[in-house]
């Protein structure tokens, strides 16, 4: 059996909906869980990378799951802080606040190398094209509904894991800006407001020249 096999499951409040033994114990307990907070407007924007439960045990999600294996990194050496993120051998490599940080989408689903799996189980495939390379099966097709809402559009599930293993090889990650960092932008933009409206006289100018520059950061 391939040890680099993992298998995706569910967080619930009370259970996790978990594949059959069988399949489990064919990945040798490699699972990761795939919940994804959407925001309020219903578009994904974050990723859960870990989770804590009742008896603070962690537990990582798929994608976490696949770039630690993929890196050769065990898992005793991330070490977890819901109010930092992840650490590995004490440097912060992940920040993520209650497990949870900003997902960067780096690629469009057409950009994925995508085969289907018919030709896979005919035989029309030739497997040394997945060698040393992370697969990943998923459904793309729209008959299936497992496709979400993004900021760049609407994802297939598995493109929006791909997103992440992508960002995390990458690290091209997205930060948040601290809030003291917004107060002083909003300081610095109201007294250049102030200096355009005395050195030009004209307050309606002044304003819309502060609107669109608070938009551009915003």
């Amino acid at each position: 059996l391939n040890p680099n096999i993992f298998l995706a499951y569910r967080l619930k409040a009370q259970a996790s909906d978990m594949p059959q033994m069988s399949f489990i114990t064919a990945a040798r307990n490699n699972l990761g869980f795939i919940n994804k907070p959407a925001d309020g407007d219903g578009v994904l924007r974050r990723v859960r990378n870990f989770y804590i439960d009742a008896t603070g045990r962690v537990k990582f999600s798929l994608g976490m799951e696949i770039w630690r294996n993929y890196l050769g990194i065990s898992r005793n050496k991330l070490k977890v802080s819901n109010q930092k993120g992840i650490f590995l051998d004490k440097k912060l490599i992940l920040s993520a606040y209650r497990g949870v940080s900003p997902l960067n989408y780096l690629v469009y689903p057409r950009e994925f190398t995508t085969i289907p799996a018919y030709a896979v189980l005919s035989g029309k495939i030739n497997p040394s094209i997945f060698k040393h390379k992370i697969v990943l099966v998923g459904a793309t097709d729209r008959l299936i509904h497992d496709y979400q809402f993004t900021p760049m559009g609407m994802f297939p599930g598995v493109t929006i894991i791909a997103n992440y293993l992508t960002m995390m090889l990458s690290g091209r990650f997205i930060h948040n800006v601290p809030m003291v960092l917004n107060i002083l932008i909003i300081i610095f933009l109201g007294v250049l407001t102030i200096l355009i409206n005395k050195k030009m006289k004209f307050s309606l100018y002044s304003f819309f020249v502060f609107i669109s520059l608070a938009a551009a950061l915003f």
